[in-house]
């Protein structure tokens, strides 16, 4: 088996590296490095190892790198569709998270799983217009806040094992709680674009998740209903104030010294010719 038909396998199988290497025992740097290309030429008792972890006869439950069962918590099996993960629901830690397959996008809160899968264009759109005034915004003014879109892990509490949420755009002016591999804390802005699917989840859920955590200032846009609802928790108190969709809003962790001019996005959206 070649590489590219190891990379085949893979999607078959919806293994993601952290998989592969339980499965292999190869270290999952060395994984990743062989399938994106990096090693030209990878030891042959390496492929032979990845081979067979990617042929064998699969047993429904796989072990992690430190050679625990996760059946030990529950079984673990890789599944074709983000939805057949939900009998389980509630149980999940964010143990479980990482062996989700790279290609599903879902969120974990308070140990329930939430697909994150299908936003729009102009969901996509909008955020990266919204990311692009905050980025703007910091670097002109040597600001050491940092800004991104989705998707980036958030563990919103180094002591909830059961949460990790992933914000549309989100401001971290704490670099503490940045690692390599995700952020551990809860940043000081969170912006969510609201989609059918998100919309219970964002505006009910991830609300009291966020203002629990220590979230500065939490908006919602709500382009289907043309309006911008723009949180800011002080205290134990939600100061919410509601925007229309062609306001100009301005940023509460920036004293409103920034301004982001929702008319300019939305005249955006609109010369877009989208097809039927």
């Amino acid at each position: 088996m070649n590489i590219e038909e190891m990379k085949t396998r893979k999607r078959e199988l919806g293994y993601s590296y952290a998989m592969i290497s339980a499965k292999s025992g190869v270290p999952v740097g060395t994984v990743q490095k062989i399938f994106g290309g990096f090693t030209k030429a990878p030891r042959y008792e390496t492929l032979q190892a990845i081979e067979k972890a990617l042929t064998s006869q699969a047993d429904g439950c796989m072990t992690d790198v430190s050679g625990g069962s996760v059946s030990e918590q529950h079984e673990f099996q890789v599944k074709e569709n983000v939805t057949e993960y939900f009998a389980d629901n509630g149980n999940y830690t964010i143990e479980d998270y990482e062996r989700f397959p790279e290609d599903f996008r879902v969120e974990l809160i308070d140990g329930f799983i939430y697909d994150m899968s299908g936003a729009t264009i102009i969901h996509q759109l909008i955020a990266g217009e919204i990311y692009a005034a905050l980025r703007n915004y910091i670097r002109s003014r040597g600001g050491k806040c940092i800004t991104g879109q989705a998707a980036i892990d958030f563990r919103l509490s180094k002591s909830d094992n059961r949460t990790v949420v992933q914000p549309d755009v989100y401001v971290i002016c704490n670099h503490s709680i940045l690692t390599r591999k995700r952020a551990e804390g809860a940043p000081d802005l969170a912006i969510e674009v609201l989609s059918p699917s998100t919309r219970k989840k964002d505006m009910t859920i991830k609300l009291n998740k966020y203002q629990e955590t220590g979230v500065k200032e939490y908006w919602l846009v709500d382009y289907d209903n043309e309006r911008i609802l723009v949180y800011r928790f002080e205290d134990d108190e939600q100061l919410l104030s509601i925007f229309g969709i062609r306001d100009t809003v301005p940023v509460g962790i920036f004293d409103g010294d920034l301004m982001i001019d929702f008319a300019e996005i939305d005249d955006y959206i609109k010369s877009i010719d989208f097809a039927d």
